[in-house]
């Protein structure tokens, strides 16, 4: 048994696809490829494949995760090409890596780094938002009508040329849609997600860390 962690980007129409509707074409995926992919036991057998968190609809990203466990040990230079030519245009897997440690990815994501486009006005409108103590925006429940301070929500804010980088908050302990925060500073601005963080940084780096420290046992055995 080996696991392994994907990065694949989503542009384009395909990123009105589902959450279900990305699983299921990355299932037909690995099926055309030969992926020797693991099942589960049971009456009801399904695939060992999960996203480290669900994708928004109509969010584009070039940093989504999926975790696969496959049955032996593959190339992965020439898996990464053949499921690549099996997946549809506008997902594309970019880095195939081998996955050390039993932490699931869904466990471990924290903050995702976004990219904030839109005009110079709209740019400008929201860097001054961005600057305030407080961002509320109005949260609707059972209860009633409560207000929620986004800032509370975000990190590492800068304008640069192409948008305005930040990180928000993504994963089970605290979360913040990202579409809320660009509804809450106006109109104009689209977002594309860049990378998934957990507490300690980008994910996929410290995938490399727990790697690395595996090889360095393996040679010390």
């Amino acid at each position: 048994m080996a696991s392994y962690v994907m990065r694949f980007s989503v542009r384009g129409p395909v990123r009105h696809l589902s959450h279900l509707e990305l699983m299921k074409v990355f299932r037909q995926a690995f099926r055309r490829a030969s992926f020797p992919t693991s099942f589960s036991e049971g009456f009801n057998p399904h695939m060992k494949l999960s996203f480290a968190i669900a994708k928004g609809v109509g969010l584009e990203s070039l940093g989504e995760l999926l975790e696969e466990e496959a049955r032996e040990p593959v190339n992965q230079d020439a898996a990464l090409q053949q499921i690549n030519e099996a997946l549809p245009d506008g997902i594309q897997v970019l880095e195939l890596r081998l996955k050390d440690g039993s932490k699931a990815l869904s466990a471990l994501v924290d903050k995702a780094m976004y990219l904030i486009r839109g005009d110079e006005a709209a740019l400008s409108r929201a860097m001054e938002q961005l600057g305030r103590e407080e961002l509320l925006w109005e949260v609707r429940s059972k209860k009633g009508i409560s207000q929620r301070n986004l800032k509370d929500h975000l990190s590492d804010i800068s304008r640069t040329p192409e948008g305005i980088l930040l990180l928000l908050d993504t994963g089970s302990k605290r979360n913040l849609r990202v579409d809320y925060l660009l509804d809450c500073l106006g109109g104009g601005l689209s977002a594309i997600r860049l990378e998934l963080w957990g507490d300690d940084g980008p994910l996929l780096d410290r995938i490399s860390r727990e790697n690395g420290k595996a090889d360095e046992m393996e040679v010390r055995l």
